[in-house]
């Protein structure tokens, strides 16, 4: 059967007017007018259409002619247009989800918490109130605090509408990719701070007054550039993996956001983080050789009868009436103290690095191989989209390592603590007995 007309109100009217029986196999030839700058379309959700085209000039009007193989019993196309569809949408496989939200509950479980111990011992402790590198962790910890109140859950509900095939409202989507990126623009501010402030603190460790303000100054300038940031992020929000997994939107495999501006950000603030260190790394060292060697030198000791034992003596060390005053091992007390905390603080940023580091690089890699091959397929596409989901949702864990490494690792931290629990534990007590 054969059916010609030169517009589609025709061909409809015609195709109205003729019986045709759909129940056998059979060939229909429709020509359609081609209209301008626009391919028609014929679906059908319960048979098969297999289309050729072929163009043939009639008039000197260009026209479709379409061979339709029309077959009941075949349901490919419909399987095939059903697997275009689960394509052209970020689906989450039970395997990613399954990565996501073990690696979700452990940040929940450690992040929250230990990011308040930080700032509860901070605050109620004096000696550490004072301290200028405490005011940059406290801000640290208050940022964390973000990631896991704000930013954890939005990712938690998002992770489970994405499984169930719902879609989320695009406000909220722009309001998550903000905190995510406010949140690890402000952690790799604050790590560039403190190994600024730790620099200046080992070089001058006398002019407390001037590292206090340089330490005001840094936290006003993390805040601004943390919110500064995040705002141009939301330019490129389409092209971001978070976006695409929250609207189930066929984008988000460009990252211009992260090419472009969380990259080189990251890596102006890891330059920074090195240099520093380096030079912290440096002022111990000299200063360490110095002292033992002065020591070394001139270090006696006097008795109560003006008598001076050098070092080779072979007298017995305490002899009679003792006055020493051990400069020595107060300096090195001392620096061994800064050369503890810049340790830790380069465990933290190493810390940030493992967590951080892999998801920008598995985009770098992706960008390559995708540069190679050119038409790489939906199942490598969305096996790489996957993964990438992952680690960006691993670099939450830095939030929840981040306050374990400075409470764990440092003596400090660990007695106010203590102090803390004991003096709590005594007014328990003391009202037991009341």
């Amino acid at each position: 059967m054969i059916i010609s007309t030169s517009t589609t109100t025709t061909t409809m009217m015609m195709m109205m007017n003729l019986s045709l029986n759909l129940d056998h196999p059979g060939n229909i030839l429709l020509l359609q007018h081609q209209q301008p700058q626009q391919q028609s379309h014929f679906y059908e959700s319960d048979i098969m259409i297999r289309s050729n085209h072929n163009r043939f000039n009639d008039n000197n009007n260009y026209n479709y002619a379409t061979i339709i193989n029309y077959d009941p019993n075949n349901n490919d196309h419909l399987n095939h247009q059903q697997q275009q569809q689960q394509h052209s949408l970020q689906l989450m496989s039970p395997t990613t989800f399954l990565s996501a939200t073990i690696i979700l509950t452990i940040v929940t479980i450690l992040a929250t918490p230990s990011n308040i111990l930080v700032i509860w011992v901070v605050v109620k402790t004096p000696t550490l109130r004072i301290k200028a590198v405490n005011m940059l962790i406290v801000n640290l910890c208050l940022l964390d605090l973000i990631a896991s109140l704000l930013d954890l859950p939005l990712i938690w509900i998002i992770l489970h509408f994405n499984y169930n095939h719902i879609r989320f409202d695009r406000i909220i989507c722009n309001f998550q990719l903000f905190i995510h990126h406010l949140t690890i623009s402000g952690q790799l501010l604050s790590f560039a701070s403190v190994g600024y402030e730790r620099y200046h603190t080992v070089s001058n460790p006398f002019d407390k007054e001037k590292v206090r303000k340089i330490t005001h100054f840094l936290v006003i300038n993390i805040w601004l550039l943390a919110i500064l940031i995040p705002a141009l992020e939301l330019q490129f929000a389409p092209d971001t993996i978070d976006y695409a997994f929250c609207t189930r939107s066929i984008r988000g495999t460009g990252h211009l956001g992260i090419l472009f501006i969380m990259l080189p950000f990251g890596l102006v603030c890891f330059l920074f983080v090195a240099y520093f260190y380096a030079r912290i790394v440096t002022l111990v060292k000299k200063h360490c050789k110095n002292v033992n060697t002065t020591c070394r030198k001139y270090v006696s000791v006097t008795f109560g009868n003006g008598t001076d034992i050098s070092n080779g003596s072979e007298l017995p060390s305490i002899y009679g009436e003792v006055c020493v005053l051990d400069s020595r091992n107060r300096s090195l007390g001392k620096r061994k103290i800064e050369a503890e905390t810049a340790k830790r603080s380069f465990f933290v940023i190493v810390s940030f690095v493992a967590f951080t580091l892999p998801y920008p690089l598995t985009i770098i890699i992706e960008r390559i191989m995708n540069y190679q091959n050119q038409q790489p397929q939906p199942d490598q596409k969305s096996l790489w989209f996957e993964l990438e989901y992952c680690l960006n949702v691993m670099s939450l864990l830095s939030s929840a390592f981040n306050p374990i490494i400075y409470g764990l690792a440092n003596r400090q931290f660990r007695n106010a603590f203590n102090k803390i629990c004991h003096r709590y534990y005594r007014r328990y007590k003391s009202r037991d007995y009341i």
